[in-house]
């Protein structure tokens, strides 16, 4: 039995759940789906291998790929903040 308050799994015949004390609000806990989440793959320029989107080198010929370069440079902080310009 599962506690519709909480989520709080109970014993079978239980009144209140043990967790948030909550009176006779019982029920059957869903059955969720697992989603299966599908690893984006990008192609190597230099080799023509894949490799996960988030690499920063090809796993087959270590070639830099260009989108986790351009995601490292975009990410990183300037170097030279102390006088920049802000108008």
């Amino acid at each position: 039995m599962t506690c519709h308050n909480c989520s709080a799994p109970n014993l079978a015949g239980a009144t209140h759940c043990h967790r948030c004390r909550m009176p006779g609000d019982f029920g059957q806990a869903p059955h969720q789906e697992a989603r299966v989440v599908e690893p984006r793959v990008i192609d190597c320029h230099n080799c023509g291998g894949h490799a996960p989107a988030q690499a920063a080198h090809c796993p087959t010929c270590r070639w830099p790929l260009p989108v986790a370069t351009q995601l490292a440079q975009a990410q990183a902080p300037a170097l030279y903040t102390r006088h920049a310009k802000t108008a």
